[in-house]
């Protein structure tokens, strides 16, 4: 899942339900999400703290282990944070079923393949990676590998039998304050950012 978007458009706090979910269904297997940053010191104050708000909120029967940053239900399933700073850490890692990749674009295709060759094995699901992220940059390797065809840029790999690409913008997000839409409708179209983080388009060269 290739979820891109601009500022507001509720990328991470969707995810954050859909993993949360994901650990919390009775469907007899086990689940091991691991949801990580490129820099593991981000963790905390992101995606840790906003699971937290979630499972509050929303009364969640869910464990959270504060000294390990993960959160833990009582089927077996299982969510793990780590950052791809210290790449040694992700090579202990095993039976992870499902990766979430946010700020995406903060890591490279390289990271990338070594993070798809940790989903191995049997499970009685599916795997599956999602990668949330603003679309700063038309050259970045995202858009070639998951966003291009093949006939389009020479070593694209766009499968849609086996991915799902979405687009989302602020004006998708139905919570949103009219004060957070109105500022983000004063970015004029001709800023740089108006393309990225207003339309959820990728980023050009200017």
């Amino acid at each position: 899942v290739n979820w891109r978007g601009g500022s507001g458009s509720s990328k991470s706090w969707t995810v954050g339900k859909k993993v949360l979910s994901m650990l919390l269904k009775p469907d007899g297997h086990r689940e091991k999400l691991l949801a990580m940053r490129k820099v593991g010191t981000t963790l905390r104050g992101s995606i840790f703290a906003m699971l937290k708000t979630q499972i509050k909120m929303y009364g969640l029967d869910v464990r959270i282990k504060e000294s390990t940053m993960s959160f833990h239900a009582p089927n077996g399933n299982e969510i793990i944070l780590s950052g791809l700073d210290d790449p040694e850490k992700i090579k202990s890692v095993s039976g992870i079923t499902k990766i979430w990749l946010e700020e995406a674009t903060e890591f490279i295709e390289k990271d990338f393949n070594e993070l798809d060759r940790r989903l191995r094995g049997h499970v009685d699901s599916y795997y599956q990676i999602i990668l949330s992220f603003n679309p700063i940059h038309e050259t970045h390797w995202i858009k070639k590998r998951f966003w291009d065809s093949p006939e389009e840029v020479e070593g694209g790999r766009y499968n849609p039998a086996k991915m799902y690409n979405l687009v989302t913008t602020f004006l998708d997000n139905k919570f949103l304050d009219d004060e957070y839409k109105e500022i983000m409708m004063l970015i004029p179209p001709e800023h740089p950012d108006y393309r990225i983080y207003v339309k959820g388009e990728w980023g050009v060269e200017q």
